[in-house]
């Protein structure tokens, strides 16, 4: 989900905390903090009420070259101006997003996917079956102003065609069946960009990307921050958002915190509404002052791995004994000052 489906965000006072919290439950966070670290987001007012207008200040950690791409940090600003052709809720359900339903073949070859109508890309053009088929295409090109770093490791082996069979209709041919398909085409950095505006070329694209998403690249400030403005015809939400239709808010102001003692910092202070990535020195300050929303992905993000290919821990055994003889909790919970969970496995 994205920051169309949030009502106006602002900082918690002390004495709002609770009600706050209760809201918290109600409210949805930009995607790409629900795929890594812990993350704090900021509301106030009852569960039952909508702000309307404003701007969420949001502090992010790291700063990328360019505003979509193969990072992970590309995704995330990714997700607020573009649209997906398919969704994934927090079970890992696929549900329908740009493509309203889809077809599998009985030998998984062919993907037929039916797309929502009257849906157009910021730039007026639009976002038709043939606009994703170019798309897609260009994912597994050589042409480096639409290749996907994410999207070729992924379907390189297996795709064979992408192309509209009707103006809303969409056919996808795979070499060999790939059971992971939609889930790659839910990912964030499969979204939809306008054909017309990539023919600008990467460079522009990569300063001023265009989606059909609910928020339109403003300006990026480089080494400080990316504004977002609403997109006042955004008529594509996923089926997993809890509101369809424009943003609540006018824009985010996307701020680039790299230290986290600043960032946690801006919260406090006010300058904030939403961070990414508590510090762990903070993680009960943060919880007691502020809801948070925490998402751990299904494989573990930091793991201590031994150098099994020289002795001591060739031995089997001995990665055992190791592994049984280290209190791994501890260590986590010291580590992480309670953050993190420990999830630790013996092999």
């Amino acid at each position: 989900m994205h920051l169309a489906n949030a009502p106006s965000a602002r900082r918690f006072t002390g004495k709002s905390n609770r009600q706050a919290r209760t809201l918290a439950a109600t409210l949805v966070m930009l995607l790409g903090l629900s795929q890594l670290a812990p993350s704090v987001h900021a509301q106030e007012g009852l569960a039952g009420s909508v702000k309307r207008g404003g701007v969420i200040r949001y502090g992010h950690f790291q700063e990328p070259a360019c505003l979509f791409g193969g990072w992970v940090q590309q995704w995330y600003l990714q997700r607020q101006y573009s649209d997906n052709l398919v969704a994934r809720n927090e079970d890992g359900k696929i549900l329908p997003w740009l493509a309203e339903s889809w077809t599998i073949s009985d030998d998984k070859k062919v993907y037929t996917f039916e797309i929502k109508p009257n849906v157009k890309f910021t730039d007026g053009s639009a976002l038709d079956a043939q606009a994703i088929a170019d798309n897609i295409n260009g994912w597994l090109s050589n042409d480096p102003d639409l290749r996907n770093p994410t999207a070729a490791p992924y379907l390189g082996e297996s795709f064979e065609s992408a192309r509209a069979i009707a103006p809303l209709r969409l056919e996808v041919k795979l070499k060999v069946p790939f059971q992971p398909l939609l889930n790659v085409f839910a990912q964030s950095s499969q979204g939809i960009l306008s054909p017309s505006a990539l023919k600008r070329g990467l460079a522009v694209n990569c300063e001023n990307p265009v989606g059909s998403g609910p928020f339109i690249v403003d300006k990026w400030h480089h080494g400080r921050e990316v504004t977002f403005r609403r997109n006042p015809e955004y008529n594509s939400a996923p089926a997993t958002a809890r509101h369809q239709g424009p943003a609540y808010v006018d824009g985010i102001s996307w701020k680039f915190l790299p230290d986290q003692t600043v960032r946690y910092g801006s919260l406090i202070a006010g300058e904030t509404d939403a961070i990414y990535d508590i510090p762990a020195v903070a993680w009960k300050d943060a919880n007691f002052r502020f809801p948070v929303l925490r998402h751990l992905t299904g494989n573990p993000p930091l793991r201590l791995a031994l150098y099994t290919a020289r002795p001591p821990f060739d031995d089997v055994l001995v990665r055992r004994a190791f592994a049984y003889s280290t209190d791994r909790k501890a260590a986590v919970d010291t580590s992480f000052l309670g953050s993190l969970p420990s999830r630790a496995t013996v092999r």
